[in-house]
């Protein structure tokens, strides 16, 4: 629940609100109750495997790797492929749903592997490698279809797909930094969004000025404009805005984005695809660590401008399209 309040005030450079603050004091909270009682046998047992040499405390990608990331339901899954070359890889998985790792632990996902032909499907058994992390070794050559199922009902049960791309995929780490750069200049851009897992998404269009000029609406009427350190908000439509000032250096940063966490990792190109009659080109990579794992897939245009920025972290599941990239617009007060 932290993640998409931590995410905002971070993007924005907002203060933080008292609902983050809160929940920040409900976590300290539980952590230290949970501190002071033994690990649970599974829990316990998991921890062993993460111990155990050569283990992984989590399925998170090296750099060479080849990284995707998915959701079924409330769940995110990761999926790396290691070498990413054509014969034996290891398969990792990471399983993180919205209750943590004890609720991971719970999880019993099963792999499916279907060739390139689509002829014959094999199941992989994955192995426990920590509490949230599943592995297994299998052959590989390029174009397998991949199916994590986790059984059961929804939110927790249901199926991520993964579609490899050839083996090895080329690197995308220049392609992604350049993008980076060229997002960075942007003076105006719009963004609609999608964000995830509520069961009722939560659909938002915003409006970018650089410097510090930003103006929002969201599916549940919320909608606000912030100009320097000024802001105006409404609850819903109709209702009357309110005006505030929050004072020296809250300005808005229209020109940080969610992916500037660190350089990204295990980039690679996944192909090319055309989005609103522009072709893009398609890559994955990695941007975060083990506290905040976060998986990124992007359509970069052949200007190198982002179109596109699909986002998996727990409990935080962000689709974006970018358009109007430089169009002529001001951001004003309501």
């Amino acid at each position: 629940m932290m993640v998409p309040l931590s995410a905002l005030a971070w993007r924005w450079r907002m203060l933080p609100s008292r609902a983050e603050a809160a929940l920040a004091l409900l976590v300290v909270a539980a952590a230290a109750t949970l501190a002071t009682y033994p690990l649970p046998p599974r829990r316990a047992q998991a921890a062993e495997q993460a111990a155990a040499p050569g283990a992984e405390a989590a399925a998170l990608p090296h750099d060479g790797d080849l990284t995707l990331a998915s959701d079924i339901g409330e769940v995110l899954v990761g999926l790396t492929v290691r070498p990413a070359l054509p014969g034996r890889n290891r398969l990792l998985v990471e399983l993180l749903p919205t209750g943590g790792t004890d609720q991971a632990l719970e999880l019993g996902p099963l792999l499916l592997v279907t060739d390139p032909d689509g002829q014959h499907t094999r199941r992989v058994a994955l192995q426990g490698c920590g509490p949230s992390c599943r592995t297994a070794v299998t052959e590989l050559r390029g174009g397998e279809r991949l199916q994590v199922q986790l059984p059961g009902p929804p939110p927790q049960g249901g199926t991520a797909t993964f579609t490899l791309p050839a083996l090895p995929p080329a690197s995308a780490t220049s392609l992604v930094v350049a993008a980076q750069a060229r997002m960075h200049a942007l003076v105006t851009y719009r963004i609609d969004e999608t964000l995830r897992p509520p069961a009722t998404p939560i659909s938002t269009r915003y409006a970018f000025q650089a410097p510090d000029r930003m103006a929002y609406q969201d599916s549940t009427g919320l909608a606000a404009v912030t100009i320097g350190t000024r802001q105006y908000q409404r609850d819903r439509p109709g209702a009357a805005w309110k005006a505030s000032d929050h004072g020296p250096g809250t300005n808005v940063d229209v020109i940080r984005f969610v992916w500037d966490l660190g350089p990204p990792r295990a980039a690679r190109l996944l192909g090319t695809a055309t989005l609103d009659g522009v072709a893009t080109r398609v890559v994955s990579f990695f941007a975060g660590d083990t506290d905040l794992p976060i998986w990124f897939r992007q359509w970069i245009d052949v200007t190198g401008l982002v179109r596109r920025s699909e986002m998996r972290a727990q409990g935080h599941f962000m689709d974006q399209r970018y358009f109007d990239l430089n169009a002529h617009f001001t951001v004003g007060p309501p």
